[in-house]
């Protein structure tokens, strides 16, 4: 039993196929969000992409933004600070736990969302400020 386990390479061996999972995560944003939505998941992706963010890490986000996004029944160019507060009070009522205190799971929404709100605004910029302040959004975010 002890050669057989010593054998198997450890490269072969893949836990979870990520880059599908982002695959199917972009195509359910295209079928299910408006043109505008999915157009801007695509390019928080490839933003994503661009940085050296783990798959893992890229999914959790696009999995959550997807799931903001249906709560705010919006496209993200015409949502207000009152739209973000209502999310972030669903947010509380829907994964907070028992007591009404933060879970995991809250607090997860809520730095994905304020990772994604941030990004975008900084979206909304021209081009030329757009790559500089992108660069040093990520930098400063996951401190790498």
């Amino acid at each position: 039993m002890k050669s057989r386990i010593n054998s198997i390479d450890s490269s072969d061996w893949v836990g979870y196929d990520y880059p599908h999972a982002i695959l199917k995560c972009l195509e359910k944003c295209k079928k299910e969000l408006s043109v505008k939505n999915a157009k801007l998941m695509k390019e928080y992706h490839d933003a994503m992409v661009r940085y050296p963010l783990a798959h893992a890490t890229r999914l959790k986000h696009l999995q959550h933004i997807y799931q903001i996004t249906k709560m705010i029944k919006k496209d993200w160019n015409d949502v207000l600070r009152d739209d973000i507060d209502n999310v972030v009070t669903r947010i509380m009522e829907t994964y907070s736990d028992s007591k009404g205190q933060e879970s995991h799971t809250s607090n997860d929404f809520k730095k994905v969302l304020r990772i994604f709100y941030r990004w975008f605004t900084l979206f909304l910029l021209s081009p030329v400020f757009r790559c500089l302040l992108t660069f040093f959004f990520f930098r400063l975010v996951f401190r790498f």
